[in-house]
């Protein structure tokens, strides 16, 4: 896939790229033992032309917490 770059400059048009999700996925343990998660929308991902992956992420997760990428899913509108 060949990048396309933005004509009024030389940036990259992430437009033109399929857009991912980046969550912090944060497990713990409750107080009542049972184990569970907490996952975080943190950023967005791009696929480079050589597969290789561009992260833009809002912040970053605390030590503890891995990092989930998958296919981005827009929000119901209310």
């Amino acid at each position: 896939m060949a990048t396309k770059k933005n004509e009024k400059s030389d940036r990259i048009d992430l437009q033109q790229h399929e857009r991912l999700a980046v969550y912090g996925v944060r497990r713990f343990v409750r107080k009542d033992q049972t184990e569970d998660s907490s996952w975080t929308l943190i950023g967005t991902a791009f696929r480079c032309g050589d597969g290789s992956l561009n992260l833009v992420l809002d912040y970053v997760p605390a030590s503890g917490a891995s990092l989930n990428i998958r296919p981005f899913k827009p929000r119901a509108e209310a």
